[in-house]
C-alpha cells in the first residue's frame, strides 16, 4: 500500500513539462513574445527544439526572440539553423542579411540578399539593402542598379538613395 501511495505521490511532482507538446511551448513561446517576454519566449522555444530538432520555424522565431534581447551573434546561428533546416525559405536569408549587415558583415550580407533574391526576384527589400551595402564596400555602380530595381518594384525609398548616393 506504501508503494503505491508513494508512486501516486510522485507523479503528482513530475514535471509538467513532459505531458506538453511542441505546439504547447510554441504558443506559450508565440504569447511570451508578444507580450515582451522575450527571454520566456526563448526558453519555451528552446524546449520545443529539444523535441524536434528539425522544425525551422522554431529557430527561425528563436532568432528574432534573441534579437530583440540583442543577442545578435545567437540569432546569427538559429537564423542559419533554420536556414540548414529549410533552405527554400528565403526570408530567413533577408532576416539574417539585415542582421549581418547590422553586424557590418557586409559581403555575408550581400551573399543572403543574393540568395533571398534568387528565391523571390520581386523582393525590393532586398534589392534595396543589397544597394546600400554595396556601395558601403565601394561598388558604387553595382550598388546603384540594385537600387534602381528595388525602385522598378515599387519602394520608393530607393529613389531618395540614389539620389543621396549614385548621382
Amino acid at each position: 500500500m506504501k508503494a503505491i501511495f508513494l508512486l501516486f505521490v510522485s507523479l503528482l511532482f513530475v514535471p509538467i513539462s513532459f505531458s506538453q507538446t511542441i505546439e504547447d511551448f510554441r504558443k506559450s513561446a508565440n504569447k511570451k513574445f508578444e507580450n515582451s517576454d522575450y527571454k520566456g519566449a526563448i526558453v519555451d522555444y528552446t524546449k520545443a527544439i529539444e523535441l524536434d530538432p528539425n522544425m525551422a520555424v522554431l529557430y527561425f522565431n528563436r532568432a528574432i526572440s534573441r534579437e530583440e534581447l540583442k543577442d545578435y551573434q545567437g540569432a546569427v546561428y538559429d537564423y542559419s539553423q533554420a536556414i540548414e533546416l529549410s533552405p527554400d525559405l528565403p526570408f530567413v536569408y533577408l532576416s539574417r542579411g539585415e542582421l549581418k549587415l547590422q553586424l557590418e558583415d557586409y559581403r555575408g550580407a550581400i551573399a543572403d540578399f543574393t540568395k533571398e533574391i534568387e528565391s523571390d526576384s520581386n523582393s525590393f527589400k532586398s534589392y534595396y539593402l543589397r544597394g546600400l551595402t554595396k556601395i558601403i564596400i565601394n561598388k558604387r555602380d553595382s550598388g546603384c542598379l540594385d537600387l534602381s530595381r528595388a525602385g522598378e518594384l515599387g519602394y520608393s525609398e530607393a529613389y531618395d538613395a540614389i539620389k543621396d548616393y549614385c548621382n
